[in-house]
């Protein structure tokens, strides 16, 4: 009995042990989580100044005009400025159009973050 008794104690003083080096690994591994996140959060939000185009679209009228719009996403943490953008296009002759979009007001188009917005040309 008194065998049976001092082994259990070694294999609860073990079990602790044991279970202090996974809370620590465990705590560990948290941090590590926690880090990474930081810096991907700082990088997206100060040295990222990407904006995705989400669409594009050309709309043919006889009696309106053609306009073209294009719709552009800010996937960045901040907002970014936007005064205008240029399209190029290659018409079925070969040849090659370019479209100067500007916002519809004279002030800057300013896209917030994780928004999409869209500009498009007068009827031209």
């Amino acid at each position: 009995m008194g065998r049976f008794l001092t082994s259990l104690l070694v294999f609860i003083s073990r079990g602790d042990r044991i279970m202090e080096v996974l809370i620590n690994a465990l705590s560990l591994l948290a941090n590590i989580c926690i880090l990474v996140l930081t810096c991907m959060t700082f990088y997206i939000t100060v040295f990222s100044n990407k904006i995705r185009l989400v669409s594009f679209r050309h709309n043919i009228s006889r009696f309106h005009g053609d306009t073209v719009a294009i719709y552009l996403e800010n996937t960045t943490l901040h907002p970014i400025a936007v005064n205008s953008a240029s399209v190029i296009r290659r018409m079925d002759d070969g040849t090659y159009r370019s479209l100067v979009l500007h916002p519809h007001s004279d002030d800057i188009l300013v896209i917030e973050p994780k928004h999409i917005v869209g500009i498009k040309t007068k009827p031209f």
